[in-house]
């Protein structure tokens, strides 16, 4: 490796001052033999939210041609040593790592409460290392779900030299035939009924957090850090995008225009909101400031998209001259309009949600099941 740098200096001296050594190629780990593997976190943070993707910053000690030296993943300097990441053998019980080194945590609060996220890292030839990161909860702030999403409506069909126009011809002795409109999207879902139960508890990790337990059509668990707003969520379901227009009738006669494209569907009605029963530990009032309840009516779908202009037709057109000859003239035919757009459904309707004060005991119920969660 030093022969190599060293020639590379030597031909740069003999093209002058303005030459730049090359910056040194990935090194193969197949060839290295790693001592010491460091984990880090490309951020500010030294925790792992579940479910928030993370860059993580992964270097080596390593031997190198009988040198010790520091290979990174990205250079700094022109002449770093780096390493390709898809030769670090990658992995963790809680969660994978893509091809560029980023982790992906798992999303499941209760899967890492006490475990931490333990990550394992080998190189080709040397021994395994592993780090346990703490978990944080700033990204976590979100319980419930949303009502079903309505389905597309169905496309209009094209207008073929069969249908009729407005005026109760057929196409050929009018112009040509409109596609068809679109159907309308399906109405969305209605929003999930839940009971969220709400107090603070402990973890291995933090001395306090807020807690919350949803049951019924979502069951779900979720921590938060103090501070940091809860959103309880029972929108209804977004409404379908309507159907696109079916295309214009294509002309017959040279010069003519094609048929207008058809309108776009309606799209489909928002769901309902859902409803939403939240039970606070009386203990802790105060944390009723800290949560939004979102039971709105689901946005109303898209209108579908106008349909394609039929094509026009070209050709030459035959007129008689007084002499009895013909004269041939070229008739070109545009593309027919494309057809207007659907419009947007109707937002649905809001649900209903209410807050309860509670008793100890019941808010405690929920949370039984999780050990490593304890509540105060």
């Amino acid at each position: 490796m030093a022969t190599l740098v060293l020639a590379t200096a030597l031909s740069c001296a003999a093209f002058g001052a303005g030459c730049v050594p090359a910056p040194r190629g990935p090194i193969d780990l197949q060839h290295v033999e790693a001592r010491v593997v460091y984990f880090g976190l490309n951020g500010p943070r030294s925790t792992v939210c579940p479910g928030e993707p993370v860059k993580m910053d992964i270097s080596l000690d390593a031997i190198v041609d009988g040198d010790h030296v520091r290979l990174v993943k990205h250079r700094f300097e022109i002449d770093d040593y780096i390493f390709d990441m898809r030769q670090m053998h990658l992995s963790s019980p809680h969660g994978f790592f893509d091809r560029e080194g980023t982790f992906h945590p798992s999303p499941d609060v209760s899967a890492t409460v006490h475990t931490g996220f333990v990550m394992y890292a080998r190189a080709p030839h040397g021994p395994a290392f592993s780090v346990r990161l703490p978990p944080s909860y700033e990204c976590t702030g979100r319980i419930g779900k949303e009502g079903p999403i309505g389905g597309p409506g169905e496309g209009g069909r094209d207008a073929t030299l069969a249908d009729r126009n407005d005026d109760g011809n057929f196409a050929g002795a009018a112009p040509p035939a409109m596609g068809h409109p679109g159907q309308q999207g399906g109405d969305g879902g209605a929003g999930p009924h839940l009971a969220v139960y709400l107090t603070y508890v402990k973890t291995p990790d933090y001395t306090k957090l807020l807690a919350a337990r949803s049951t019924g059509d979502d069951d779900a668990l979720t921590l938060v850090a103090p501070g940091t707003p809860l959103d309880i969520i029972a929108r209804g379901g977004r409404g379908g995008m309507g159907g696109r227009g079916g295309r214009g009738a294509s002309a017959t006669i040279p010069g003519e225009i094609g048929g207008v494209g058809g309108q776009g569907g309606v799209g489909g009605t928002g769901g309902r909101g859902g409803e939403v029963d939240v039970y606070i530990d009386e203990r802790f009032e105060e944390i009723e400031q800290w949560i939004v309840v979102d039971v709105k009516g689901g946005l109303g779908g898209e209108g579908g998209y106008g349909g394609p202009g039929g094509e026009g037709a070209s050709g030459e057109v035959f007129t008689p001259r007084r002499n009895g000859s013909m004269r041939a003239a070229s008739r070109i035919g545009a593309a027919g309009q494309p057809g207007p757009s659907g419009q947007r459904g109707a937002r649905g309707t809001a649900g209903r949600f209410a807050i309860h004060k509670v008793a100890t005991s019941e808010v405690r119920a929920p949370f039984q099941n999780h050990g490593a969660i304890v509540p105060f």
